[in-house]
Formats: structure tokens, sequence, C-alpha cells
């Protein structure tokens, strides 16, 4: 393997990585989140979110353009995620 191979590998993003993915920015998922955008890069680190601020993405997310699931905020097998209805 070269220096030039690791795009072979998919890394796997955390359920904050993946929403800042859904919403685009940082910012436009702290406001839908409700906070501030400096909180952002604390979740991400965690690889989670606070329970208020999931809420407040769920209840915010269709005004941003971006659909939300619960299921959202979980590293779920990707069988399960398959098998869940829509």
């Amino acid at each position: 393997m070269t220096q030039y191979d690791f795009h072979m590998y998919k890394v796997r993003m955390n359920p904050v990585e993946r929403l800042i993915e859904k919403f685009g920015t940082q910012e436009r998922l702290a406001k839908a989140a409700e906070r501030k955008q400096s909180q952002v890069p604390l979740w991400k680190d965690k690889g989670h979110f606070p329970p208020i601020p999931q809420k407040n993405i769920l209840k915010n997310a269709k005004t941003f353009g971006v659909e939300v699931t619960p299921d959202d905020f979980f590293d779920l097998p990707a069988e399960k995620k398959k098998g869940r209805a829509a």
C-alpha cells in the first residue's frame, strides 16, 4: 500500500459529522440546534449531541430544508437502517 491508497478506505462518520454534512455547515446545524456555532466542534469531538440540541434539531430541520429522523443521532448498523420504514 502506498501513501496514495488511503482513498480506498471509507471513514465512518459519527452522527454529528453526518448531520453537519446534511446541513452543509456547522453554522446552519448550530442554528437548527438553537446553540452557538462554537458548540458544534465539541459535539463533533465527542461524537454525539446533548439531548436538548437533538430535540431542537428535530424540531427545526424542515425550516432548513433538511430531513432528520431520530435515527440520525445514533450509529445504527447498516442492516438495521435498511430494514426501517421511511
